[in-house]
């Protein structure tokens, strides 16, 4: 923590706060938005049923799993973590029919996975949803075999 610390206090002592602002801080929030945005995909309301539904994979655009180092095959990092980034979409492509199978939870997009979440929560908490007020006791609700 030192070091980081350092860096920040030389940079704010070196750099105008508005390029720093400009070039880090702006940038970092948008990297951070992103990351929460994955860590919520792979991980919010997954079922508790065994190995296969801890965690989901998402599908994407090659841009956008290069910039999240593959991690939307997020299911198979959890099987086998000691896999590097750039052979999860293979390790994916082989154990495809195992996963499916096991009726692993798989969504074509990131945009498909939160508007899913939209609708369940406006099936949960919306009029006539009082049975099901909170959406982390129901796991299995996200989940697509």
């Amino acid at each position: 923590y030192i070091l980081i610390v350092t860096t920040f206090a030389v940079a704010f002592a070196l750099v105008s706060p508005g390029i720093l602002l400009h070039v880090w801080f702006i940038p970092a929030l948008v990297a951070l938005q992103l990351t929460n945005v994955r860590t919520f995909a792979e991980h919010a309301l997954t079922g508790h049923g065994g190995r296969f539904a801890v965690t989901r994979t998402v599908r994407s655009n090659r841009f956008v799993s290069f910039f999240m180092c593959n991690l939307n095959y997020h299911l198979v990092h959890h099987l086998y973590p000691g896999v590097p980034w750039y052979n999860l979409p293979r390790l994916h492509r082989l154990l495809a029919p195992e996963l499916a199978q096991a009726g692993a939870a798989e969504y074509r997009s990131y945009t498909r996975l939160l508007l899913d979440f939209c609708s369940f929560v406006r099936r949960a908490w919306g009029p006539g949803g009082a049975a099901r007020p909170h959406p982390a006791r129901s796991p299995r609700a996200l989940t697509r075999p």
